[in-house]
């Protein structure tokens, strides 16, 4: 995860470069500031036993007057949000927001609000399992999971 607070502690956009640490590799940076500021990266990706070197420029983009004191956010190379973290899974060569990368929070994984839904409803479980009610494969998994204690 590339975090804009790692990348301009005080929130502002100075030109500089170093080296931060996104999981288990090293990302260096530079900081490009002007008429278009941005965040120039160069890291390199890991494909099994494939490396494969990769720079990728990211636009910074100010805050909106109200938020002024949270400074310079990232503009996600792919949808063009104004985020603060980038994300790069295994998966992908380039940074992206969370959306565009394709991540999920850990509990919107586990908790699924349609097996609550059933659960408030166990006639509806009953006929679904018992085959009384027109189910889709889903449905189906979903009313097992209701019924588990």
């Amino acid at each position: 995860m590339l975090d804009i607070q790692q990348l301009l502690p005080g929130g502002q956009a100075v030109e500089g470069n170093g080296i931060v640490r996104v999981r288990e590799n090293s990302v260096a940076y530079n900081i490009v500031t002007g008429d278009e500021s941005a965040v120039e990266i160069a890291y390199v990706t890991h494909n099994g036993a494939e490396t494969r070197p990769c720079r990728q420029r990211i636009a910074l983009v100010p805050s909106w007057e109200r938020f002024a004191a949270l400074g310079s956010w990232f503009k996600c190379p792919s949808c063009g949000r104004r985020v603060e973290k980038l994300y790069l899974p295994s998966a992908r060569a380039n940074f992206a927001c969370r959306r565009c990368a394709g991540l999920t929070y850990a509990s919107s994984q586990t908790h699924d609000h349609r097996v609550n839904t059933l659960r408030r409803d166990p006639q509806r479980v009953v006929d679904i399992l018992s085959g009384r009610a027109t189910a889709t494969e889903t449905t189906y998994y979903l009313a097992l999971k209701a019924a588990a204690p």
